[in-house]
């Protein structure tokens, strides 16, 4: 650890939090200017990277064009019209080449197009449904690894209709089963407004997600643009506890398959992955989770609670610090 790094680092931005107005550009300077020291990261900082680039990659594409100020109708060569006309007026005088225009102009129409199709409320095909259920020999959603039950299984492919039963208890960090569509199959676009999610029949961008983890992860692929407001449950045992934000635990299931703590894959039910807190006296930011099996979850044995009183012992409170 690089110790005098990161008190730097720290000092850099208590001085522009705490500046006043005459000195607000110099430390707004300086602190930009100052390099993050890993330690900050929390052995996240591949994920930083990646989710705060497509964080830049969106603004700046959305400078570009407001795909929802655009026609039902638009035709592409319409978008293309847009991005060529937003491009030159980021870029003043200088040439902007086809293939730019084209990239950009590819990315924002199958995002237009997807939207279209959401609004309509266009259903998925029962064959399209039945090839994604036969991808595994016991089907589960491919983000938390839970499986499907019987009840969900004949709901999704419309065989008849079931209702799903809800269990009597939850995992008060990772609360899914509080209602019966959180135990329902969805077929999820594992890239958001991908290429290969225009087409209903192609399904290499297509998986299966429980409800909890697809409501979650929604269209979401960068953990800054969620909310940062804390949630707190108040457990019998363990007093009040900092809980997770839903898509900063659908974030860790989908980066890992293995347990932080043993390195293993589990393979057994009940021993999947489940987000637990690093530092128990921090809050449950990305920083300070990870994910464990249950053979190294360090709070098993308080984990479960009763289903019919949870989101009554939850609270928000503004736990960030900016």
């Amino acid at each position: 650890m690089n110790i005098q790094a990161l008190q730097l680092f720290i000092k850099k931005s208590q001085n522009f939090l705490n500046c006043g107005n005459t000195n607000f550009r110099d430390n707004f300077i300086e602190l930009a200017q100052q390099q993050v020291p890993s330690e900050i990261f929390g052995n996240r900082q591949s994920l930083h990277d990646a989710d705060y680039r497509l964080l830049l990659y969106s603004w700046f594409v959305e400078s570009i064009c407001d795909f929802e100020r655009l026609h039902n109708d638009t035709e592409k060569v319409r978008v293309w019209s847009w991005v060529e006309s937003g491009l030159n007026s980021l870029f003043p005088g200088q040439k902007i080449e086809n293939d730019l225009i084209g990239i950009i102009t590819e990315e924002l129409f199958q995002k237009f197009v997807l939207n279209n199709q959401k609004k309509r409320g266009g259903r998925w095909k029962i064959s399209v449904k039945q090839d994604l259920l036969a991808r595994n020999r016991e089907p589960k959603c491919w983000i938390c690894k839970r499986p499907f039950s019987t009840e969900a299984i004949d709901n999704f492919t419309e065989a008849h209709k079931c209702q799903i039963q809800t269990p009597n208890t939850v995992d008060f960090m990772f609360p899914r089963g509080l209602r019966d569509t959180d135990l329902s199959i969805q077929v999820e676009h594992i890239v958001p407004f991908s290429l290969a999610g225009n087409d209903p029949d192609n399904i290499d961008n297509l998986d299966l997600s429980c409800g909890w983890c697809n409501l979650s992860k929604s269209n979401t692929v960068s953990m800054y643009t969620r909310n940062r407001n804390g949630k707190y449950y108040n457990h019998p045992n363990l007093g009040r506890v900092s809980i997770p934000n839903r898509y900063w635990v659908v974030k860790l299931l989908m980066s890992h398959d293995e347990c932080q703590v043993c390195g293993k894959k589990p393979q057994i039910k009940g021993n999947e992955l489940r987000p637990v807190l690093i530092n128990d006296k921090g809050v449950a930011n990305i920083n300070n989770l990870k994910v464990v099996c249950g053979n190294c979850d360090p709070i098993r044995g308080d984990r479960i609670v009763d289903a019919m009183t949870y989101e009554q012992l939850v609270t928000v409170k503004k736990s960030n610090l900016i």
